[in-house]
């Protein structure tokens, strides 16, 4: 029972010494980035720390700003242990602008706890290419407004909301899900592995895969071709009422179902595949699964 008793006991002092030594941490860097048409933001050299026990959350926030300059800005705290804010070295290559971010100091054995959230502005005159390399981060990307996101996300969620971006085109990590709202893009392109795909309130043709994890996709507006395709995971799309397409939807295990009036090869007929045209239009949508359930339906 003593024994008991003096594990509880240090177990709640572990517990409480983070709040009782909690210290802020605050730093910003700023890039000019005249005549730069492509930034890419590498975080490869984020990956966790083998050595020791860390509990040190880290997340980016990428908005766009009124400033002239590209700004990374740190805030967070650190409750145990040594906590630093990340380097940010930054090179240059033509009209290519790198940033390379790390820890200054290898983690070593010892306990760490504690949280950093950076927050990458982006000027609003920008309109180049923001690439994402190798990123350990929770992202999120609210507000942003430019010509193409790109990159590849490492066992990490990418989440993007209210924002105007020509070209969305990425990879995520085995397990990351990838999520968007209100977003106006001419074009996406989204590789996902375990992780779900969802967007809400979007526009743009979107040409979405992942092996085991659902899609789920909700058009503001239908326009041009769209192809989404998944080995294991369920495909959900809703369209507004009035959209006028032709579908080739399809699932090797699975059923197909749509609530719209198809003029062609009816689910009565193969549980499997639904093939047809609603109205007259160019617009094409291709969803197929091999073992999920295929979905088409209105809003």
């Amino acid at each position: 029972m003593t024994k008991v008793f003096l594990g509880q006991a240090l177990l709640c002092g572990f517990l409480l010494l983070p709040s009782l030594s909690a210290e802020s941490i605050s730093k910003e860097d700023r890039i000019p980035i005249n005549n730069v048409g492509r930034i890419v933001v590498d975080g490869r050299n984020l990956a966790e720390a083998r050595l020791g026990v860390n509990i040190v959350t880290t997340s980016m926030t990428i908005k766009s700003w009124e400033g002239e300059d590209l700004a990374i800005v740190q805030k967070g705290h650190r409750s145990l242990g040594r906590i630093t804010p990340l380097t940010v070295d930054h090179t240059r290559n033509g009209d290519e602008a790198t940033l390379s971010l790390s820890w200054d100091h290898r983690f070593g054995i010892g306990i760490r706890i504690g949280r950093v959230d950076m927050t990458l502005l982006v000027p609003e005159a920008w309109g180049g290419e923001l690439v994402l390399q190798d990123f350990h981060l929770k992202t999120h990307v609210e507000g942003l407004s430019i010509g193409a996101l790109t990159g590849n996300m490492k066992l990490a969620d990418l989440k993007i909301t209210d924002s105007e971006i020509e070209t969305v085109d990425l990879s995520m990590g085995v397990d990351s899900d990838f999520e968007a709202e209100n977003v106006r893009a001419e074009s996406w392109f989204l590789r996902g592995k375990l992780g779900k795909i969802t967007a809400r309130n979007i526009r743009g043709t979107i040409d979405a895969e992942t092996i085991d994890g659902n899609i789920s996709i909700d058009f503001l507006d239908f326009r041009g071709m769209s192809r989404l395709s998944s080995k294991l995971g369920k495909i959900a799309v809703f369209l507004p009422a009035e959209s006028e397409l032709e579908l080739n939807l399809s699932s090797t295990l699975e059923s197909v179902r749509t609530d719209l009036p198809v003029i062609g090869l009816a689910a009565e007929k193969d549980p499997h595949k639904i093939e047809g045209y609603i109205g007259s239009s160019d617009h094409h949508l291709t969803a197929h699964s091999g073992d999920g359930r295929v979905s088409v339906f209105s809003k």
